[in-house]
C-alpha cells in the first residue's frame, strides 16, 4: 500500500468509526488489529470533521485538501490548481507544509486532465 492509499484508508477508517461502525468490524475489513484501527480512527477524526463531506479533487488526499484550506483559505478543486501551485512557497513555510503533504499536493498538481469517455 502506497502513502496515498494509506492516507485515504486511514480517513475511511475514521469515517466508518464516526458513522457508528464497530471498531472490530472496521479492523477486520482492513486486515489490521483492533488497537491499530482504534488509533487510526481517533487520529483522523478531526480530518473527517474538517472536511465536512466536501468533495476532494481526484488525486488529492483529504489531509492535503485540509492543509490547503488551513493555509490558503480555499477548499481545493481542479479549477484552483494554478492558485495552489502559485502558492507553493506559502504552503511550504506553513505549519501544514510537511513533506508528506507537499508530496500529496505535488502529485495532484502533476495529474493531467483525463480525456472524457464518450
Amino acid at each position: 500500500m502506497n502513502k496515498f492509499e494509506r492516507a485515504e484508508r486511514n480517513y475511511l477508517i475514521a469515517v466508518l468509526k464516526l458513522a457508528g461502525e464497530p471498531i472490530a468490524i472496521i479492523a477486520d475489513r482492513f486486515g489490521i488489529s483492533v488497537q491499530h484501527a482504534s488509533n487510526v480512527a481517533r487520529g483522523n477524526a478531526w480530518m473527517v470533521e474538517t472536511r465536512a463531506g466536501r468533495q476532494v479533487a481526484p488525486g488529492l488526499t483529504t489531509r492535503a485538501a485540509v492543509a490547503i484550506e488551513k493555509t490558503l483559505g480555499i477548499w481545493p478543486s481542479d479549477t484552483s490548481k494554478a492558485f495552489v501551485e502559485g502558492s507553493a512557497m506559502i504552503l511550504l513555510r506553513s505549519e501544514n507544509g510537511r513533506r508528506v503533504i507537499m508530496e500529496d499536493i505535488g502529485r495532484w498538481l502533476q495529474l493531467e486532465a483525463q480525456p472524457s469517455q464518450s
